[in-house]
């Protein structure tokens, strides 16, 4: 654990959400197993701006290696979408 952030012990990579639109990270995001506490989604822009949008109100235009740290209210991953988050915070990565 480093930072409050538990590693995780498994990593699964998939490709469908280069480029992708928030529609898609949040089906992405739907197919986690319910015991997991945490995701980590790491991508590119527009979609990743449009996704803090879509689950906060909140649009955060993103940069290189930006981190958005959000908090979700939801029982299920599959129960994610729409004003269901809040940021609790943003890190710019340039300059770190």
């Amino acid at each position: 654990e480093q930072q409050g952030w538990e590693i995780p012990n498994t990593i699964q990579v998939t490709h469908q959400g280069y480029l992708a639109p928030a529609e898609t990270w949040i089906h992405l995001g739907s197919l986690s197993n319910d015991d997991i506490t945490a995701l980590w989604m790491i991508g590119h822009n527009p979609g990743v701006s449009d996704l803090v949008l879509m689950l906060t109100g909140q649009y955060v235009g993103m940069t290189t290696a930006d981190i958005v740290h959000l908090s979700i209210r939801a029982e299920r991953w599959s129960e994610w979408g729409s004003n269901c988050g809040e940021i609790l915070s943003h890190r710019p990565g340039r300059g770190l």
